[in-house]
């Protein structure tokens, strides 16, 4: 085989690769049997050549083409279907958003699979295209309502379990008595609240009344302000004129008992001198008590005095029947010898 034959096979090889490969990354496989089918949307929300087509949740193949007609704006989709599933005639592809990230997918959906090939779908078949939202592609059919609904019924079914299991009156445990002391304060409050009510019915007029006199006080108080101004500028002036009154008062007060006290210290000045003056006459010996402080006999005399005094006193109360009343000398020398043996026994 010469150089030129080989290399046409290499080359034609390697084509047919490249087209087995660009048809492989776009979702078909030209050595497999495969099913093409249709169908036509208003919008395909960004579907590309590629796109998984499932069958409850199992990829059976992918989208193969897409294509715009001008005539009334429909985008055809091809879809190229690797495994050989029995499909009805009546399936729908339904294009839906598989993640919350924007995955897309095209989803065949139906209610009975085809028995025999009899109603089976053929190859190039369309199918009823249909479009679905993010909402309802998460939620199901019929979206948020049907949500709604299974939460509306759940809710319900929770609130039967509760009143069931804690409001009734034959509910028992902590948190069922805690309901039942809940719901007497609140019927205690409501009834507190009914009196509440009917006490501010009764009081109404009065409670009008007495507003409608705030309100005639405001007035007034409004009207008279200007004199009210007057009156606290007067009273300030007078107060200050008081203050400053007794301040005058206050100083011509302390003046006189200044005037009062430099008199007293003149006073106290004087009897200091002669003070010092008798305390001089006192050294010198003047006077009768001069002479008493100045002369010691004097001074020697009445001390033994003073002595005797005391030796005489003492004897009177040790001995008053010497004096009292007064003794004969016989009678007194009685008593002492007396004395004196009852000493020495």
């Amino acid at each position: 085989m010469s150089s030129e034959i080989r290399t046409g096979v290499l080359a034609l090889a390697a084509i047919a690769i490249t087209l087995w490969g660009i048809k492989y990354i776009q979702g078909s496989n030209i050595f497999s049997s495969s099913k093409t089918f249709y169908a036509y949307y208003d919008d395909i929300m960004g579907v590309q050549v590629g796109t998984p087509v499932q069958i409850s949740g199992v990829s059976v193949g992918s989208v193969s083409a897409r294509d715009l007609s001008v005539e009334d704006r429909r985008v055809k989709l091809t879809f190229t279907l690797e495994r050989e599933v029995p499909l009805p005639k009546e399936t729908k592809a339904v294009l839906a958003t598989t993640s919350p990230l924007g995955d897309m997918a095209i989803i065949f959906e139906y209610d009975q699979p085809c028995q025999g090939g009899a109603g089976c779908a053929e190859d190039g078949d369309i199918f009823e295209g249909v479009t679905r939202g993010l909402v309802e592609s998460v939620l199901g059919d019929g979206g948020l309502t049907s949500y709604l609904e299974q939460l509306k019924e759940g809710m319900k079914e929770i609130a039967d379990s509760l009143n069931n299991g804690f409001l009734s009156e034959d509910a028992e445990g902590p948190l069922a008595e805690s309901v039942r002391d809940l719901r007497g304060t609140m019927s205690n409050l409501k009834e507190a609240t009914g009196r509440m009510n009917l006490m501010l019915q009764r009081s109404s007029p009065a409670l009008e009344s007495s507003l409608n006199n705030m309100a005639t006080l405001t007035s007034t108080l409004e009207e008279q302000k200007a004199s009210i101004a007057s009156i606290i500028a007067n009273t300030d002036s007078i107060s200050q004129q008081m203050v400053n009154a007794r301040l005058d008062e206050a100083v011509m007060q302390a003046k006189a008992t200044i005037t009062e006290l430099n008199e007293t210290l003149v006073t106290a000045k004087s009897a200091m001198g002669g003070v010092d003056e008798l305390v001089g006459q006192l050294k010198d010996g003047e006077g009768t008590l001069g002479m008493l402080l100045q002369d010691e006999e004097l001074y020697t005399n009445l001390n033994a005095l003073s002595f005797s005094l005391d030796s005489l006193m003492v004897d009177i109360q040790d001995k008053p029947y010497r004096y009292f009343p007064l003794k004969s000398r016989r009678k007194v020398e009685k008593y002492d010898r007396q004395d004196a043996q009852e000493v020495n026994n």
